[in-house]
């Protein structure tokens, strides 16, 4: 495709003419459909995300799912026997084999199962059993706990299925447990649960009796261990009998036996019957005990056998004394009677000792006060009983309120004892209680009422006694003052407070460095504490008044009115900077702004004593040194502005200290002289003043220079131009009638301060007039 355009960069073109070809061209482009398509550029950026969208309008609603019962991996089988009624009777859940080629298994409680998470694991997959049960697993805890299953009949019968690592000392193997779950009837006794085998049943392995010690009702047909006979025994006709066991019964020689006459009448043994003694329970030559614990002890003596009713455990025994507890005993008549093997029965009575230990008593002492009236007590101005008993038994370590309580009962015992002392209806007070340890016990602050034959009347609150404490501060801190205010006042150590025993007090002493010195609460501790516990502190942060706070708090007791507190620490002294300037040039040191040093000094130095402290203490660079003060962090600061030039040695030079801020103002000078000089009256002197501006070193006239300036300067003629005092003459010829001449007087001083410091110069300017008056002009 053919496109007319035209060249642009032709040399001879100006721009106006390359602008046109570059819009035609363009054109030429739109006109033809462009050209032909350029390569694909490369992405571009991602760009922002976008606002988001308005919500759409609802979709259709689409069509019902299957029920969960097509996905669930269970089947639901509804039992209905009475389709009117619309209810199920019972429903059953299978696990759905499907396609699987065995019958599904359900494993329970794997513990190495897990269904989510980084760990997530499908667990055990190698039993087959269809039901498989594992102890439960408690996964916040990571243990495993015992129960397999629990069997619940009701709230109070069910057993539990568990099982347990075992050593006995001699093996170690794993248990399978079926015992009764602990009723959840507070305070019941367990139920009455047993366990019915109805079927033929095959024992493979060891079977172990281990049930001596089982209590409830016994049936004819049960069977236990006697572990203390080393004897199976069975429950006949409501007794224990043992079962014989190798070697009873185990026959005699294999030898013939010949009869002739009449019938034997044989024994149970064998021997022949009539011609042995019968046993009596009287013939028993064995015992029954029992232990304080309650345990029943049986030696069978002569017998091989012997029960008793109740078996045992009895009750412990923990009170005073011994029991009597009575048993009824069955006893297996051994040989050598007419009545072997069979039983007879009798009682005994035995002593059980006990494990009671008779409480210790602990005894300490009361003082009373009695009297008439309740006030006389209150206050011990009645009569007082000094040193009397008070007993606790049964109580280790009493309370105070159980010695409070002991003090009481043995004074109305005390006053009962001695009817004498107090007759009924008057009055006494526990005036002191110590313990035991002599340790003392507080004291109730009541009076009771004595009703006579040691029966307690009543009881009242006595007035509050006021006790008065005294709190004294002891310091061992050297430069810094005790103060029991918080700010001003004269420095006191003694703080007093009132109020009744055991009320709270608190306050505080303040500790304040002397003038110089410095103090902060990480430079103060507490040495000492006289009163109750420890019950005292540093405020870490200074008061307002600058002082450290050291505080305490106590309980009034009436034994201890009057103790200290030790304070100790240190001070720091306190010291100020001052910024100076050291230069070489004495005669420049006043015009010096800038700090290039500094100069620490304690405080109290910083006054009428500050340029004595620095000229024998500061430390000059060189050989000499001219310095000046220019400000200090001390409150009132006095000396800024001040200079000297002092060599290495601390001696002044040139005359010591002098203030560069002295003077009455601005340096300046003034002329005076007449106005206008008249050619008959002759020359005109005129003097320059100054004012605090000075010779060399601040003493004597600066230097001066005089001139004339103005386009008629000419017309007048200065002599002494460097003198304080110069003379002007008029040299013109102007008539004094109309062509006088003017011109300006100028001075200019040069000099120092009255400090010798060198100044800039200052000047004056006076308007002077001359005419010539010689031929009768105006003068």
């Amino acid at each position: 495709m053919a496109i007319n355009i035209q060249e642009i960069l032709h040399p001879s073109d100006s721009d106006s003419i390359k602008f046109s070809k570059i819009n035609y061209n363009f054109d030429q482009l739109v006109v033809n459909g462009g050209g032909p398509a350029g390569p694909k550029g490369e992405i571009g950026n991602t760009g922002s995300i976008g606002q988001t969208g308005a919500t759409g309008n609802t979709g259709d609603k689409g069509n019902k799912g299957d029920s969960g019962e097509t996905t669930s991996p269970w089947k639901n089988i509804a039992i209905d026997l009475n389709l009117s009624d619309g209810k199920n009777n019972v429903r059953i859940l299978k696990p759905k084999p499907g396609t699987d080629l065995e019958t599904p298994v359900i494993w329970l409680g794997d513990s190495s199962f897990l269904d989510e998470g980084i760990n997530a694991s499908d667990g055990d997959t190698t039993l087959r059993s269809t039901l498989n049960v594992g102890r439960h697993y408690d996964f916040v805890g990571s243990s495993v706990n015992a129960e397999y299953a629990t069997f619940w009949h009701n709230a109070n019968a069910k057993i539990k299925l568990d099982s347990e690592d075992v050593s006995d000392g001699s093996s170690n193997y794993t248990r399978f447990n079926l015992s009764a779950v602990e009723p959840i009837v507070v305070s019941s006794n367990p139920e009455d649960i047993r366990f019915s085998i109805n079927l033929p049943t095959t024992h493979t392995g060891e079977f172990r009796l281990n049930n001596f010690n089982i209590t409830g009702n016994f049936e004819d047909g049960m069977l236990r261990y006697n572990s203390g006979a080393n004897q199976f025994e069975g429950y006949i006709n409501n007794a224990w009998v043992e079962l014989c066991t190798a070697p009873c019964g185990s026959g005699g020689s294999n030898a013939s036996i010949s009869i002739s006459g009449t019938n034997l009448d044989l024994n149970a043994d064998g021997s022949e019957s009539g011609l042995q003694p019968t046993f009596e329970f009287s013939n028993w030559s064995g015992n029954v005990s029992v232990n304080a614990a309650g345990a029943v002890g049986i030696a069978n003596g002569n017998s091989t056998l012997v029960t008793t009713d109740p078996v045992g455990p009895v009750a412990e025994n923990i009170t005073a004394g011994t029991n009597s507890i009575s048993f009824s005993v069955t006893v297996t008549v051994p040989s050598g009677y007419d009545n072997v093997a069979n039983t007879v029965a009798g009682s005994v009575t035995v002593t059980q000792p006990t494990s009671y230990s008779a409480p210790s008593t602990i005894t300490g002492q009361m003082d009373l006060n009695y009297g008439s009236s309740g006030g006389t007590v209150c206050s011990e101005a009645g009569t007082s009983a000094i040193a009397v008993p008070v007993s606790i038994t049964g109580i280790p370590n009493p309370s105070n309120a159980e010695w409070q309580a002991a003090a009481r009962n043995d004074a109305l015992a005390y006053f009962n004892a001695n009817p004498s002392f107090l007759p009924a209806g008057d009055f006494f007070k526990v005036t002191a209680i110590s313990d035991h340890n002599n340790g003392a016990i507080p004291v109730l602050n009541e009076f009771v009422e004595y009703d006579g034959n040691g029966i307690l009347g009543d009881v009242n609150p006595c007035p509050t006694q006021q006790y008065t404490v005294t709190i004294g501060a002891n310091s061992a801190i050297t430069n810094a003052s005790i103060y029991n205010v918080a700010s001003g006042g004269s420095p006191n150590n003694t703080i007093t407070r009132t109020g009744g025993a055991g009320d709270s007090i608190a306050d505080a002493f303040y500790v304040e460095a002397n003038a110089g010195f410095n103090i902060s609460p990480s430079q103060v501790n507490i040495s000492s504490w006289g009163g109750g516990g420890s019950n005292t502190y540093v405020n870490p942060n200074v008061n307002s008044a600058g002082r450290v706070v050291v505080g305490w708090n106590d309980i009034i007791d009436p034994n201890n009115l009057s103790f200290d507190i030790g304070i100790a620490g240190s001070v720091s002294q306190l010291t100020y900077t001052v910024d100076v300037v050291e230069t070489n040039s004495s005669s420049t040191i006043c015009s010096e702004t800038v700090s290039n040093n500094t100069f620490t000094y304690p405080q109290g130095e910083g006054g009428v004593n500050f340029q004595n402290y620095f000229l024998n203490n500061y430390s000059v660079t060189g050989s000499t040194g001219s310095i000046k003060v220019i400000s200090s962090n001390e409150p009132s600061f006095s000396w800024g502005g001040w200079a000297i030039t002092m060599n290495s040695a601390n001696e002044p030079i040139n005359g010591g200290w002098f203030n560069c801020n002295s003077g009455t103002g601005a340096p300046s000078v003034a002329i005076t002289g007449s106005e206008w000089i008249y050619t008959a009256s002759g020359a005109e002197d005129y003097l320059a003043t100054p004012t605090d501006v000075f010779g060399s070193g601040g003493i004597g006239n600066p230097s001066f220079s005089w001139q004339l300036s103005g386009m008629n300067a000419n017309k007048f003629a200065i002599t002494n131009a460097t003198s304080q005092t110069c003379t002007v003459d008029y040299i013109g010829t102007g008539d004094c009638s109309g062509g006088a001449h003017s011109a300006l007087l100028s001075v200019t001083a040069t000099g120092f301060d009255s400090n010798g410091q060198s100044i800039s110069p200052v000047a004056d300017t006076k308007t002077i007039n001359g005419c010539d008056d010689s031929s009768g002009g105006s003068s």
